[in-house]
């Protein structure tokens, strides 16, 4: 059964601001009243609130608001279709996924795409250092040690300190150096 509050200047509710005051019907009186040439004239909300009894709760409110209110109703109901539509679903932050393990919960949090980071450039990036690594396992300890002194190192090698190393001239470690790279371009 429906609870209807309607403006009365003798009513026993008051609003939250105390500048409108109402009287409680239900049942009988509510449909009475609604059919009466008055109640036609008044416009009710539901509220969000319920009675002790589950029952609805509906407050009459000013005819200027209704216009407001049905406004943003449409409106709401608008975007909803609107994400429907395009197949989006509204995830809460706060509720937890699982998939079938609960030591496996997620948050909303944890489910929201990271629209800074591409995953296809990621996964692209770690075959190529998948690739990279067979490539460099290829090599024999000499070109690869060559390979990690001019790249790998910290700081990296010049051709020339190599040289001087390997008792080798700087034209030669060059020669080499494109020869490996030559040999691990093919990996690619």
């Amino acid at each position: 059964m429906a609870i209807y509050y309607y403006e009365d200047q003798n009513g026993k509710y008051s609003s939250h601001t105390d500048t409108r005051r109402f009287s409680r019907i239900s049942g009988k009186e509510a449909y009475a009243y609604l059919k009466s040439a008055e109640g036609k004239t008044r416009r009710f909300m539901k509220s969000n609130d319920y009675e002790d009894g589950g029952e609805d709760v509906f407050v009459e409110i000013p005819a200027e608001f209704i216009r407001d209110y049905r406004q943003g109703e449409r409106r709401e109901q608008y975007v909803n279709d609107i994400r429907e539509d395009a197949g989006f679903t509204e995830i809460s932050l706060y509720a937890m996924q699982c998939d079938g393990n609960p030591n496996d919960l997620l948050s909303g949090e944890e489910l929201i795409a990271d629209e800074s980071v591409d995953v296809v450039a990621e996964v692209m990036h770690k075959m190529e250092l998948e690739t990279l690594r067979k490539a460099l396992l290829s090599l024999s300890e000499s070109e690869y040690q060559l390979i990690y002194d001019l790249f790998l190192s910290d700081p990296p090698m010049k051709e020339t300190d190599i040289a001087r190393k390997l008792r080798k001239t700087q034209q030669m470690i060059n020669k080499d150096k494109n020869r490996i790279l030559k040999k691990l371009r093919n990996f690619f």
